[in-house]
């Protein structure tokens, strides 16, 4: 029956990986407040407008009133990865994370409090991730954020993560500034800020990511912000 494929689906749904169910349920959730919100504030005619004036990220789903008031996400590139590895790379998938998979994906490590906290702030962001010709992968990460002060609560995140994340079996080998490297076995890990941008890259080995992050050496050269 229909009753018993909605039980099933709900059942798989809570029994799937934790990031599964969190982003089904996210939708729910946060879209029925999204849209409660919407209508307190001006009735079915705002929510009809919606239809037609779809939320650009899930920022502005979290945010409703940075819906209400147009501020789209800021523009954010990356350069062309394969070419600059070489090598037999590939591109697997790219894309933009957004407030909540950001908050979500710190949450793996950080506290729920710490994590959203970090994640709030968002402006805009683009992923990458690659494939080589032995199946090692390398994933780039570029953040642009409303302001410096959210850009460095996301390093202190990120640098907290890494700890966690590592449980010490990973060596620091470069502080510079904002930059850290870590390199532990088959793993390297990058992350720097410049301003209100963030740079993350983790990668198999200490060559390929320097590579990248040689190549996104001015941060700001891959963001556009868009006038609203």
């Amino acid at each position: 029956t229909e009753a018993a494929q909605q039980f099933s689906e709900s059942e798989a749904i809570t029994e799937a990986p934790s990031i599964v169910a969190d982003t089904v349920g996210w939708r729910h959730a946060e879209g029925l407040s999204f849209v409660s919100d919407l209508y307190f504030q001006g009735g079915l005619d705002a929510v009809s407008d919606a239809f037609a004036r779809v939320p650009q990220s899930t920022e502005q789903i979290l945010h409703p009133e940075k819906y209400i008031d147009g501020e789209a996400p800021i523009v954010v590139t990356l350069p062309d990865l394969p070419t600059v590895l070489g090598g037999g790379w590939l591109e697997q998938d790219t894309g933009t994370l957004g407030e909540f998979l950001t908050g979500l994906y710190l949450s793996a490590f950080l506290s729920a409090e710490q994590a959203e906290s970090a994640a709030e702030g968002w402006g805009g962001d683009r992923y990458a991730l690659l494939e080589d010709d032995q199946g090692r992968q390398l994933i780039a990460m570029l953040y642009a954020w409303d302001s410096e002060k959210e850009g460095a609560e996301y390093h202190a995140a990120y640098l907290e993560l890494a700890e966690a994340k590592s449980q010490g079996s990973w060596e620091l080998v470069r502080i510079s500034g904002t930059r850290r490297l870590w390199v532990g076995d088959d793993i390297t890990v990058h992350i720097e800020r410049m301003g209100d941008k963030t740079l993350v890259i983790i990668g198999p080995d200490q060559a390929s990511v320097e590579s990248v992050v040689d190549t996104i050496s001015d941060l700001g050269e891959w963001v556009t912000i868009i006038s609203n």
